[in-house]
């Protein structure tokens, strides 16, 4: 199961531009432990021994927890805790990191599942806390190492802000772009990225992760169904045309 698009496969310029990561792989009986925590993963499996994470590993992340000021956003390699509302706080300690890494997570589970049964390595990854507003989030399509375009990540929204600054958005994005295609290791790519406002009133971008450019990824405001429909432009979403 691993993937190109996971943190741990990403080259080191690429990681750059992401928020600063730690990566605490975890020894076979840690990873079970870990799926353990969801009802799905325990039915296929039954009980598993031993029944917690070990004093290793948890003395890793109390360490690790310990270099970041602001508190962590913990992931696996495929995915993060989205079930769990406990994901929309920062992970400051040791505490509250095992109160979100027992939740029940059965995206989380069935991912494990895969890389458990089959031998492959599982990492998890402590991520620099950043509070992500809804406008903030962006998916940039990358096809045969070109831009293809880039949607506002929640397109059901429609969010003044974005058409207020649609311009130098538009010019970070097509930055950013840049920076990603002279460093990305896929030739078709799905990025996720979030823009943040700066202290001299512009805005910055910064890398969040990568998805397989199929329809397995929401296309946002684009189609899989329009041939030639990624078509390098940015769309946002803008209020419906007023009737007479």
């Amino acid at each position: 199961m691993t993937s190109a698009t996971f943190p741990e496969a990403w080259p080191e310029q690429l990681k750059e531009l992401a928020p600063r990561t730690t990566e605490v792989p975890l020894e076979p009986p840690d990873a079970w432990v870990l799926g353990s925590f969801t009802p799905s993963f325990r039915a296929a499996h039954g009980p598993i021994n031993p029944p917690f994470f070990s004093d290793s590993l948890l003395a890793q992340l109390d360490a690790a927890l310990a270099d970041f000021e602001h508190g962590v956003m913990p992931r696996i390699s495929y995915c993060s805790w989205k079930v769990s509302t406990l994901r929309h706080f920062p992970t400051r300690t040791l505490k509250q990191m095992l109160a979100l890494l027992t939740q029940p997570d059965p995206r989380v589970a069935a991912a494990l599942e895969v890389m458990v049964t089959s031998g492959d390595p599982v990492v998890l990854h402590l991520r620099d806390w950043r509070d992500l507003a809804p406008w903030s989030e962006f998916r940039m399509f990358i096809k045969d190492r070109q831009f293809a375009g880039v949607s506002q990540y929640h397109h059901r929204e429609l969010i003044p802000l974005l058409a207020r600054n649609y311009a130098p958005l538009a010019q970070v994005l097509a930055d950013f772009a840049d920076r990603v295609l002279e460093v990305i290791h896929m030739d078709d790519v799905v990025v996720d990225l979030a823009v943040a406002e700066t202290a001299a009133g512009g805005f910055q971008a910064e890398l969040i992760e990568l998805n397989p450019f199929d329809r397995r990824t929401d296309p946002c405001l684009f189609s899989w169904d329009k041939p030639g429909d990624f078509d390098q432009t940015f769309r946002i979403r803008l209020p419906a045309p007023s009737t007479l």
